[in-house]
C-alpha cells in the first residue's frame, strides 16, 4: 500500500494527530498482560494518565518528538514497532491456544453499493472452464479495514517514518516503507477481542462510534 496524504494539508493532519496524540495516553492504561506459556492470563487494570491537551499546531510539534520512534531500532528500520513483535513473543502466543477455533471478524460488503468504498468496480467472467473476477477500490477511507504502510503519512518538511524522504514514493509505487516490508515480517501474536456491545448490555446501532474510552 503506497498512498499517502501530505502534511501539507493541515486540517487533515489536525484531525489525525489529535486523534493519535489524545489516545496515546489512554492506549497506556489497562492492562499488563503475562504471556507465560501454561500460566494463567493475569490482567491488572490501572488508571490511565491524563490525555494530553492537543489544541493547537504548536502542542502537536511540542509533543511529537516525546512519542517518536525514530531511531529507535537504527536508521534504516522500515517495519517500526512491528519489531516487538519478536519471535519468542509469537512462540508464548500460539502455546495459548485452546480450542483452535476459528472467529470471523470481517463483514460482507459489495464493492459496488456500499457507501464510502470509492471507485468501486467489479466484474465476474465467466469462461469454459470455469470462472475469475476482478475487484478494485481504494482502500483508504472508513468503509474498509485496511493496514497503513509507514509511507502512508508525511511530515510537513517532506519526510516519512525514520527520516525518509517522502520522495521516494512515487507513481510506480514506494521504494521505501512500502507494506511488502510488513508483510516479510508478518503480524502474528497474541489478541484481545474487546466486545463493547457486551460491556453496553445490547447490540450497538449502525455506525455507532467505538471511543477510547469504550476500550
Amino acid at each position: 500500500m503506497t498512498g499517502h496524504f501530505s502534511g501539507g494539508r493541515g486540517a487533515n493532519r489536525r484531525r489525525f494527530l489529535r486523534t493519535v496524540l489524545r489516545g496515546s495516553a489512554v492506549a497506556a492504561l489497562g492492562a499488563r498482560v503475562s504471556l507465560g506459556a501454561g500460566a494463567a492470563t493475569r490482567v491488572r487494570a490501572e488508571t490511565p494518565a491524563a490525555a494530553p491537551s492537543v489544541r493547537t499546531d504548536a502542542d502537536i510539534e511540542r509533543l511529537l518528538p516525546a512519542l517518536s520512534n525514530w531511531g529507535r531500532w537504527g536508521k534504516h528500520d522500515e517495519i517500526g514497532t512491528l519489531n516487538f513483535v519478536t519471535p519468542e513473543l509469537r512462540r508464548k502466543a500460539a502455546a495459548l491456544v485452546k480450542s483452535g477455533r476459528t472467529v470471523a471478524l470481517a463483514r460482507e460488503v459489495s464493492v459496488m453499493a456500499t457507501e464510502g468504498i470509492r471507485r468501486g468496480t467489479y466484474e465476474m467472467m465467466s469462461e469454459e472452464g470455469g470462472s475469475r473476477d476482478f475487484v478494485g477500490m481504494i482502500f483508504h477511507g472508513f468503509a474498509l479495514t485496511h493496514l497503513d504502510a509507514l509511507c502512508h503519512a508525511f511530515t510537513p518538511d517532506g519526510r516519512m517514518y525514520n527520516g525518509f524522504p517522502a520522495s521516494e514514493v512515487g507513481l510506480q509505487g514506494a521504494r521505501r516503507l512500502g507494506m511488502e516490508k510488513l508483510g516479510a515480517q508478518g503480524i502474528c501474536g497474541r489478541g484481545a477481542l474487546l466486545d463493547v456491545a457486551a460491556s453496553n448490555g445490547a447490540r450497538l446501532a449502525p455506525v455507532t462510534p467505538i471511543l477510547f474510552a469504550d476500550l
